[in-house]
């Protein structure tokens, strides 16, 4: 390594000296140690720029790890280090993000990549999250970037060096030989037999949601499986499962198992609003969405926002026909997902590596190996600007203190301002803020 050493400049030599000619080769002397320390610094800069940098991955832990640890596996196999920090505002070289960005209150990596955390955030749009603090906007699909682009004229939409289609890194592990043993693994561990099967896998369990998908598919699938988030209680799910111990024809998935083995297993996928509805079209398992199950956060005012357009709607009383008009056409309707995977997962089975092209060309100011997306732009007078900064500023602040006013209500008083229709004031601010745009 290049070690740099203080300069030694001797000024007693001048003293006491007034010549003009001594003064002029003191600064002369000057001027060259200082041109020779700056040339170091430039050689030593150079030689570090060589170097593989840190990828520090900004992430809370969980399933939110799970979105990004095949990029943090395809970095490190190329001489990278890898860190995954809980601190979002650590200092970084590279520093990938996958929160909410109002959860990110400062960015202190030299170059910034914001993306996802959860596959359905692309069917969204980006009203409220300012992706003008990123270098670098990360999307999974053509539907994803359709919907960035159509947001894309409001200027906290923008990454300063662009928005990329790149793919659901997630998803890769599927394309994979290796997710074959996995499924045959998880088919011996729990003894599933053959012939049709239906999976339940809900964003959250409440409201007695299992008992009725249970009831529902009986006498139409011939093994019932059920799959919760590692995030849900274990003392509350191990109470709603005790009615199924001894029933053979129910399988109760382990929380921690990883959903995507689970998936490949079943025929049919039943949830409510989960971006399991997405994923399932990865092990071409036909997802139905339940529309009118109740969510436990009940702020949510226009469900199904984000459900793609293969999800099949339905409704808690025709769960159990919806199931059997699928099983009763089930090649056409798995084989038309192949379709929609292809659209909704961007490079299937590469996104990883082309997530760590992108990063190192972008360090090392090489050509960009894809274009960025191209914004929509748009003309607004001063009038419209305000407004659309105020609105953006007042979005998330509204959102909490909505949460918070609704959450006091019971079901049954909600219900009741619904049949009043006092809940229309509140759809009207919500139209103002933006609400509707976001979760």
């Amino acid at each position: 390594m290049l070690i740099l050493r203080e300069p030694h400049v001797d000024l007693h030599q001048f003293k006491d000296q007034t010549n003009c000619r001594s003064v002029r080769y003191a600064v002369a002397e000057l001027i060259a140690i200082l041109a020779r320390v700056v040339l170091q610094t430039s050689q030593t800069r150079s030689m570090d720029q060589n170097l593989a940098p840190t990828i520090t991955f900004f992430s809370p832990g969980g399933l939110h790890d799970e979105a990004v640890e095949p990029i943090a596996t395809e970095a490190e196999s190329r001489g990278h280090d890898v860190e995954f920090c809980r601190d979002v505002t650590a200092d970084a070289e590279v520093g990938i993000y996958n929160q909410h960005t109002h959860k990110i209150p400062a960015i202190n990596a030299d170059i910034s990549f914001i993306s996802f955390h959860g596959i359905d955030q692309g069917y969204l749009d980006w009203q409220s999250e300012t992706w003008s603090r990123f270098d670098v906007g990360l999307l999974p699909s053509e539907v994803a970037a359709e919907n960035w682009r159509g947001a894309s004229w409001k200027p906290n939409t923008r990454p300063s060096i662009g928005a990329f289609t790149v793919g659901w890194p997630k998803s890769d592990v599927v394309a994979t030989e290796a997710f074959d043993e996995n499924v045959a693994q998880i088919v011996s561990k729990y003894g599933i037999n053959d012939g049709t099967t239906t999976i339940y896998a809900p964003t959250v369990e409440n409201d007695d949601k299992i008992h009725e998908y249970v009831d529902a598919a009986k006498g139409v699938a011939e093994t019932i499986l059920v799959k919760h988030a590692p995030y849900e209680s274990t003392d509350y799910l191990e109470d709603l499962y005790e009615p199924y111990r001894d029933d053979d024809q129910v399988c109760i998935f382990d929380p921690s198992e990883p959903i995507f083995p689970c998936l490949g297993v079943a025929d049919v996928l039943v949830s409510d609003e989960s971006s399991v509805l997405q994923e399932a079209a990865l092990t071409q398992t036909i997802p139905v969405s339940v529309t009118d199950w109740p969510m436990r956060n009940r702020t949510r005012t226009y469900p199904g926002k984000q459900l793609p357009e293969f999800a099949h709607r339905t409704s808690r009383d025709h769960l159990s026909s919806t199931l059997e008009e699928l099983f009763d056409d089930y090649a056409s309707h798995r084989e038309s997902l192949v379709e929609y995977r292809d659209r909704h997962y961007a490079n299937f089975g590469q996104s990883a590596s082309v997530v760590v092209d992108l990063i190192e060309a972008i360090v090392d100011d090489d050509p960009l190996p894809l274009e960025p997306i191209a914004p929509v732009n748009r003309r607004f007078g001063s009038v419209h600007r305000a407004y659309f900064k105020t609105r953006a500023a007042a979005a998330k602040p509204y959102h909490r203190a909505r949460a918070g006013f609704v959450n006091r209500f019971s079901d049954d008083h909600i219900e009741t301002f619904e049949r009043l229709r006092l809940h229309k004031a509140l759809h009207l601010v919500d139209r103002l803020i933006g609400k509707q745009k976001y979760r």
